[in-house]
């Protein structure tokens, strides 16, 4: 499928109910991973009027915002976010979902390397898919992000 067949799908998904909000839930948002090729599919997004919250993955263990709804998330922090909720059993799997199996065979590949300096590594193993984990891990992790720092004006 083209990314602009993408877009158009997605943009007709976020308008059914109930992610479109209506009935007084609040709409959802769309988070999409701009790693890569990802950014010029976010303008895609963007010039469809579906404004995405981009996150990139990177090394590392940070989380920094980047701009207006821009965030760089290391994948050792989206992996850990998904582990925890797995083993907490907040996060479950249908196994009537088209893609369950899947996503199962994605789990049992995906591995954590230690280097020599003992930095970790994230991934499948090779000739394995990790893009349903990675999928849902930005998916947990937006939703359990913690909240911005408030800032304290005038010496309060």
């Amino acid at each position: 499928m083209s990314y602009p067949a993408v877009v158009q799908t997605v943009k007709n998904l976020l308008a059914r109910p109930p992610l479109d909000g209506n009935d007084g839930i609040k709409p959802a948002q769309l988070v999409i991973d701009e790693t890569g090729v990802g950014r010029a599919v976010g303008d895609i997004f963007d010039e469809a009027g579906l404004k995405p919250v981009r996150v990139s993955i990177t090394a590392g263990a940070e989380v920094t915002c980047v701009g207006k709804d821009r965030w760089h998330v290391s994948k050792s922090v989206l992996i850990s976010t998904v582990d925890a909720m797995l083993h907490t059993g907040e996060l479950r799997f249908a196994a009537a979902l088209t893609e369950a199996g899947a996503m199962r065979d994605e789990l049992l590949d995906f591995r954590r390397h230690l280097g020599a300096a003992g930095r970790a590594t994230y991934q499948a193993r090779t000739g394995k898919h990790d893009d349903l984990v990675l999928a849902v891990a930005i998916g947990c992790w937006w939703l359990n992000r913690p909240p911005p720092p408030r800032i304290a004006l005038g010496g309060y």
